[in-house]
C-alpha cells in the first residue's frame, strides 16, 4: 500500500501504553530503597493528532500467575468514528516494553504492520508536542525514548461518516521491583537462620498509560474491566467487585478527562499464614522430684509470625519421656538485641505413666542460640501434684 502524502498523514496514538512489576517486600522494619529491574520501566507511546473520534474504550486486563510469575493479557477495544466530510487516513502506532504477541485487528480483521522508517520517524516527530508529557529512556535521564524497527502499527482508512472497532491484543510478563530486608528479622527467621525461609508477599502493579487517548478527538469513557485470581488483595475503592470465572473481576467507568493521566493497579497476594521454622536441639537439667539430665528435640513453625508453635520431645535417658506442644509470643530480633519470648503448653507425659500437665516458658534467644526455662505442673495419681523446672541451652536450627 502507497504511503499517504505528508499533506493528509495524521499520526494517531494507538492505545496507552503499559507497564507490569512485581514487588516483593520484606516483613521487616526499617526498609532499605527499592531496586528496579531495568525491564520493568517503560514503555512510551507516542502520540500525535487526528479528527478521528474514540467514542469510547473498553480496557481489559486477565491477571494471572504463569510458571511461577505474573502477567497480564490485555485488551484495548477502540470505537472509533469519523465525524468529517472527508475521507481520513491515519498511522498509528502501539510502542511498549515488553509488552508480547500483539495483534491489532480493525473490524475484526487483521490489520497489523510494520512501519516503515518514515512513518517511524513521523510518529516519533508528532509525539513531542510542547504541551506532551516528557518520556525518558531506561538509564538514560533526559534522553528520548527511540522508537525500535518493527514497532507494531496499523493504518486505519475511515470515510466520511464511518465508525470501526480498533482493537489491541498483547501479553505483558512481569517485571520484578525487590524490597531488601532492613535491620529487624521476626522471631522465626532470627532463630531459624539455616531453615527457616521466608514465604514471598507479592504485589503486582501495572501502570496503563492512558493520557495518549488525549491525542484523539472527543472524551471517551473508558470502560476498565480487571480480572485476577481471588487470592490477589485489590483496593476496591472506586471499583465494583464481582465474582467471573473461579476469580475476581474489578469493574469501573471513568470519563478520559476525569481520569489519572495514568491507571494504575496494585495487587498483593499474600503468603500462607504458616511460615514453617526449624529445628530445636536443647540440653541441661531439671529440678523438683525427679531432678536430673534434660534433653529436647522439636520443631517450629509460626502462624502468624510473632506466634511461635513448638511440638518437642523432653528425654532424661532413665525412661521417662514428655511431649509438649507450646505457643509462645516472641519479639524480633535486630543485630545485638535478642528476640524473646514467653509462652503456655500441655506438656503429656509418656512414660512409664501417661499424664497431662500445664507449662509456662520463658526464653531468650541471641538468634540461633539461647536459654529456655518451663516450669511444669503435674498432677500425681495419687496425692499432691508436683511441678517441675527445666532449664535448657538451646540451639534452632
Amino acid at each position: 500500500m502507497p504511503a499517504p502524502s505528508r499533506a493528509s498523514l495524521r499520526v494517531a496514538a494507538l492505545g496507552c501504553a503499559l507497564s507490569l512489576s512485581l514487588a516483593a517486600p520484606a516483613a521487616s522494619a526499617n526498609m532499605a530503597a527499592t531496586r528496579h529491574d531495568p525491564t520493568a520501566t517503560g514503555p512510551f507511546v507516542f502520540a500525535g493528532r487526528t479528527p478521528l473520534r474514540v467514542t469510547e474504550e473498553t480496557l481489559s486486563f486477565d491477571c494471572h500467575e504463569e510458571a511461577g510469575d505474573a502477567a497480564c493479557d490485555f485488551e484495548a477495544r477502540y470505537q472509533v468514528r469519523n465525524p468529517s466530510a472527508g475521507r481520513e487516513e491515519a498511522i498509528a502506532a502501539f510502542v511498549t516494553d515488553g509488552a508480547r504477541a500483539i495483534t491489532i485487528s480493525v473490524d475484526g480483521r487483521a490489520a497489523q504492520r510494520a512501519l516503515s522508517a518514515e512513518e517511524l520517524a513521523g510518529v516519533a516527530a508528532a509525539s513531542a508536542p510542547p504541551e506532551a508529557p516528557t518520556r525518558e529512556a531506561p538509564g538514560a535521564p533526559g534522553a528520548p525514548y527511540a522508537i525500535a524497527a518493527g514497532t507494531p502499527g496499523v493504518t486505519l482508512v475511515a470515510e466520511p461518516g464511518t465508525a470501526h472497532e480498533l482493537v489491541v491484543r498483547g501479553a505483558l510478563p512481569a517485571g520484578h521491583v525487590w524490597y531488601p530486608h532492613g535491620y529487624s528479622s521476626d522471631a522465626i527467621f532470627a532463630r531459624h537462620l539455616a531453615l527457616a525461609h521466608e514465604p514471598e508477599r507479592v504485589t503486582y502493579e501495572v501502570r496503563y498509560q492512558l493520557w495518549p487517548l488525549e491525542t484523539w478527538a472527543d472524551d471517551p469513557v473508558i470502560h476498565l474491566r480487571v480480572r485476577h485470581p481471588s487470592s490477589w488483595h485489590f483496593d476496591p475503592d472506586g471499583w465494583s467487585e464481582a465474582s467471573d470465572r473461579g476469580g475476581t473481576l474489578q469493574t469501573r467507568d471513568v470519563r478520559l478527562s476525569q481520569a489519572e493521566r495514568a491507571l494504575e493497579l496494585s495487587f498483593t497476594r499474600e503468603p500462607s499464614p504458616l511460615t514453617p521454622g526449624g529445628a530445636l536441639l536443647g540440653v541441661g537439667g531439671a529440678t523438683g522430684d525427679f531432678a536430673g539430665f534434660r534433653a529436647r528435640l522439636g520443631y517450629e513453625v509460626a502462624a502468624p509470625r510473632p506466634l511461635l508453635w513448638a511440638l518437642a520431645f523432653d528425654l532424661d535417658f532413665k525412661g521417662k519421656v514428655f511431649l509438649a506442644p507450646t505457643a509462645t509470643l516472641a519479639t524480633g530480633a535486630m543485630w545485638f538485641i535478642p528476640s524473646f519470648g514467653v509462652g503456655v503448653g500441655a506438656p503429656v507425659q509418656l512414660l512409664p505413666e501417661r499424664r497431662v500437665g500445664a507449662r509456662v516458658q520463658l526464653d531468650v534467644m541471641f538468634y540461633a542460640l539461647g536459654f529456655v526455662t518451663s516450669l511444669d505442673l503435674f498432677p500425681r495419681a495419687h496425692g499432691d501434684p508436683y511441678v517441675q523446672a527445666t532449664f535448657l541451652a538451646q540451639l534452632s536450627l
